[in-house]
């Protein structure tokens, strides 16, 4: 015979501290705050830099290529945060500077054809 079985009405007390405790745990946790914030921060107008123009040949991105007499590609990939020009689509042809992360080979060749 258990306590419930004997008196019903403290049934409920081991259900009910489980449940707080467990709201007292997820109330301490506090959502990523970087997925909540704005990403179109407002800008600085001294920041801008010019865009690209348009018509311009595409920048030609180094490749890692094989050696011709082993057959086997080695090469070595750097990640780096650089700023990269970036149009945020708020017009005037005016750019900003953002650090983003990019790839970089280590003696990468530039590719034969043209931008």
């Amino acid at each position: 015979m258990t306590l419930c079985d004997a008196n019903r009405r403290f049934c409920w007390i081991p259900a009910a501290s489980a449940a707080i405790a467990a709201a007292l745990i997820l109330s301490q946790v506090s959502p990523a705050s970087a997925q909540q914030k704005n990403r179109r921060q407002a800008v600085n107008p001294g920041q801008f830099i010019s865009c690209a123009q348009t018509g311009q040949p595409l920048i030609r991105i180094p490749e890692l290529v094989a050696n011709e007499q082993e057959k086997v590609l080695h090469g070595t990939i750097l990640l780096t945060d650089t700023a990269q020009r970036v149009d945020l689509g708020i017009g005037g042809g005016n750019c900003v500077p953002q650090f983003m992360r990019n790839f970089q080979g280590i003696n990468a060749v530039l590719p034969a054809y043209p931008g």
